[in-house]
């Protein structure tokens, strides 16, 4: 029973993670594109899947970080011991634009 619960919760894990990258693409694009600003970043990533968002410039580029504890994808019962996922997508921001 334990195994197949393993199974579950992993293939959750997966096809969270999977949507979590794709929120971080489009997050940092809408932002580093001028078409968002972080406080509305933050607010859409909140309300996407409950991600908290973090958001840093360095140089050219910005980083944006999204976690999501994994208590409430799959079962619960084995991921929920393990923490937090976390996701970070580098994105080159368009010349002209303020952050």
């Amino acid at each position: 029973m334990a195994f197949l619960l393993l199974v579950v919760d992993s293939s959750m894990a997966f096809l969270a993670q999977g949507a979590m990258w794709h929120a971080a693409g489009e997050i940092s694009r809408a932002v580093a594109t001028g078409q968002m600003t972080i406080a509305e970043a933050e607010a859409a990533a909140a309300s996407m899947a409950g991600y908290t968002a973090s958001f840093q410039q360095m140089g050219d580029f910005l980083v944006v970080q999204l976690s999501r504890p994994f208590e409430g994808i799959g079962t619960g019962m084995i991921l929920s011991l393990v923490g937090a996922m976390e996701v970070q997508v580098v994105q080159l921001v368009e010349p002209g634009v303020e952050i």
